[in-house]
């Protein structure tokens, strides 16, 4: 199958498209705009932005765990990272007081209890029967370098920066970490920092880019591990429960 853009990247664009045309109109002349709302609107522009990556982010991966559900696919398609990630966050919590309290026979109740548990190591149970895979993309949602590596860790991407980088030729960690400096300079310095439209237009097209890649890669990986089925392009990718055999349709 060739690439084709996920529904997530393609509202990012939307989104970001949106943010970019407010930039553009107060930056004309004839518009006539007076110059602090121009760096108002520019700086928002940045923020919009910043909360527009961090939703494609969640978007992207919660989709994939979406369509491993609605397909009736199975644990054999689930990335074992994330099978693993899954499993060590379950039981931690029971390890964490047993060694703080040492009582054997409360671990053992609250070990006995983990109904996921089994669940997670059976490669024929259904994804759509265990409720804690879209819990592990939450609490690394916001989009910085070090958030977005281990996030796409715990989706068997061992590396994201140096496949989009394989694919780019371009040094995608150093750019993500230079639009957060400027979000961070905003939130904090908003007062002393200046941009131009030209600046602004480069920021999103740098973004626009970084997201382009990031979905180039995740389709990739997305396809090898639980098959191009899995890959949500649209809101028409919604299938009824069940219908899909995935022994039929083993990923490529």
């Amino acid at each position: 199958m060739p690439y084709a853009k996920s529904l997530a990247r393609k509202v990012f664009e939307k989104d970001v498209h949106e943010f970019s045309s407010n930039s553009r109109y107060v930056s004309v002349k004839k518009n006539k705009v007076d110059y602090n709302i121009q760096q108002v609107v520019y700086k928002a522009t940045i923020f919009q932005s910043s909360a527009a990556l961090e939703d494609y982010i969640k978007d992207s991966l919660t989709d994939w765990i979406y369509m491993l559900s609605s397909l009736g696919m199975t644990i054999r398609y689930v990335p074992n990272e994330l099978v693993c990630w899954s499993a060590v966050c379950a039981q931690k919590h029971i390890f964490n007081n047993f060694f703080s309290s040492g009582d054997e026979s409360k671990v053992i109740k609250k070990y006995s209890s983990l109904c996921d548990l089994p669940a997670l190591f059976d490669e024929e149970h259904q994804v759509k029967k265990v409720k804690s895979f879209k819990g592990h993309i939450k609490d690394r949602k916001y989009p910085s370098v070090k958030n977005i590596e281990r996030l796409f860790f715990r989706f068997g991407i061992s590396d994201v920066f140096l496949e989009m980088s394989k694919k780019g030729r371009k040094d995608y960690r150093s750019l993500l970490t230079s639009f957060s400096d400027k979000r961070n300079e905003i939130a904090h310095t908003s007062r002393d920092l200046t941009y131009t439209w030209s600046e602004i237009k480069k920021v999103v097209q740098d973004l626009k880019d970084l997201v382009d890649k990031i979905d180039r890669v995740l389709f990739s990986h997305v396809c090898k591990v639980s098959g191009s089925d899995c890959w949500r392009t649209n809101v028409g990718n919604i299938l009824n429960l069940d219908i899909h055999d995935p022994q039929n349709n083993p990923p490529p």
